[in-house]
């Protein structure tokens, strides 16, 4: 099970110690570090995680994972130790940084728990160790940011006496398929022999490939694309999506036809959010900027994307001018995916706000954060058996407990719309005189 440390900054790392047993640390116990520390756990004698939250410690340790990416049972089967005592991670050899990336409110890179890590993993670095970063960030930052931090913080010399590496991260939370034993892994290191530590670590763990990338920057950049990439190819939808509206014809439709050629990519219009998708490209933008470059297409991709709230909103107000009195509208779904009750950067979120803010009669609906007893406090959130008598239906998030389960015809209107904004309710009977639309 797992198991909470004491404070240990006062002991001595035993150097000879180190070399013979490899001793992770996971700094960071979110969505990306958990499941990493407890895989570990399961295959090295000792393994430490951190998380500076005093509170995710005790929930951890009670056996419970807020975000569900842990189940109990794997957490009572595990022999890791967690701590948010920063003296737990004393007599690690390896530490791996996990650590949230964020931009800030200027949408510029926020590495503000990047420093924060580095500082800590400073004050415990002994020669011989190994950092391995899987954070999200642009191309440059583990040599050119943190390793002069790691330095200043430790009075060591890279290379002399410690070695960096970069694994990204490529979690997709509430995915049970895709997990972090079946993802291919990128690794690199900044010398050879570094590289095969790595290798060495995560192929105890990881049944997909091991790629390593020719260098440290290559891996950091790799990362930061692949979700532009996805940013780009939805923002592409969006608009498109909002063109195929003015024309008359549906986006379900040009899509399934498009799609039965072989090398059209399966992208869909739809709110873009998390962690990743509407962060990441962020992080390029920032680095081709400082470079003296002008990154339009990522610009104007994020633009497009952050512009679908307002869409929807104006969709909802022109339904209900048609409608001559004041409306009733249910939100169904506020977090930035399906079945994850996580809220960060999720555009179903600034909806349900922007809906609430205009002074509408306006309820919110989300089984997954109702269950995890994170509603936010700021809305008017019911349940969902508590919805009746709605004009305007907006399933934001089609969270599998929603879709299929909810019996429509006995919560709508005469004149109610439908807002099926990932176009889920495809081919579903809808109660006549129901109006549905979709991105």
């Amino acid at each position: 099970m797992v198991h909470q440390v004491l404070d240990l900054s006062d002991f001595e790392k035993p150097a000879a110690q180190k070399r013979r047993d490899e001793i992770v640390a996971v700094v960071g116990l979110g969505y990306v570090g958990l499941p990493l520390a407890v895989a570990l756990a399961r295959k090295f004698q000792s393994v430490i995680g951190f998380d500076s939250s005093a509170e995710r410690v005790v929930a951890l340790t009670d056996g419970h994972d807020d975000n569900d990416e842990v189940t109990s049972l794997d957490l009572s089967n595990t022999s890791l130790e967690v701590s948010h005592l920063s003296g737990a991670l004393s007599t690690a050899t390896t530490y791996i940084v996990a650590v949230p990336t964020p931009i800030n409110e200027f949408k510029q890179p926020d590495l503000s728990r990047l420093d924060a890590a580095c500082a800590t993993i400073g004050r415990y670095l002994t020669p011989g160790d190994l950092v391995i970063f899987e954070s999200t960030v642009y191309p440059g930052v583990t040599e050119g940011h943190c390793v002069p931090l790691l330095e200043e913080f430790s009075g060591l010399e890279h290379l002399r006496d410690f070695n960096v590496a970069y694994s990204p991260e490529r979690i997709n939370p509430g995915d049970k398929t895709n997990r972090l034993e079946t993802i291919a892994k990128l690794i690199s290191a900044d010398t050879d022999i570094a590289l095969e530590r790595v290798r060495s670590i995560y192929a105890d763990i990881i049944s997909a490939d091991l790629f390593a990338c020719t260098s440290i920057k290559v891996a950091e950049a790799a990362k930061a694309l692949e979700n532009t990439q996805r940013d780009v190819n939805i923002a592409l939808m969006n608009e498109m999506s909002a063109l195929f509206e003015k024309i008359g014809i549906q986006t379900g439709d040009v899509l399934k036809a498009a799609q039965t050629k072989w090398n059209f990519l399966p992208f869909t219009p739809g709110l873009v959010g998390g962690h990743c998708i509407s962060v990441d490209p962020h992080y390029l933008r920032a680095l081709s900027e400082r470079e003296g470059l002008v990154p339009s297409l990522i610009e104007n991709a994020r633009r497009v994307n952050d512009a679908v709230p307002r869409r929807v909103l104006d969709r909802c107000l022109r339904h209900i001018a048609t409608l001559g009195r004041r409306a009733r509208i249910a939100q169904v779904g506020l977090t930035f995916k399906p079945d994850v009750p996580d809220l960060r950067n999720s555009l179903a979120l600034t909806l349900a706000k922007d809906l609430q803010n205009l002074g509408l009669d306006m309820a919110c609906c989300d089984p997954v954060l109702e269950g995890a007893n994170l509603l936010p406090a700021d809305l008017n959130c019911i349940s969902i058996d508590q919805l009746m008598n709605i004009d305007i239906l907006i399933i934001a998030v089609p969270h599998r407990e929603v879709i299929g389960a909810t019996d429509l015809s006995g919560i709508l209107t005469a004149q109610s719309l439908i807002v099926d904004i990932q176009n889920c309710l495809d081919g579903r009977v809808l109660p006549q005189g129901t109006v549905r639309w979709a991105l």
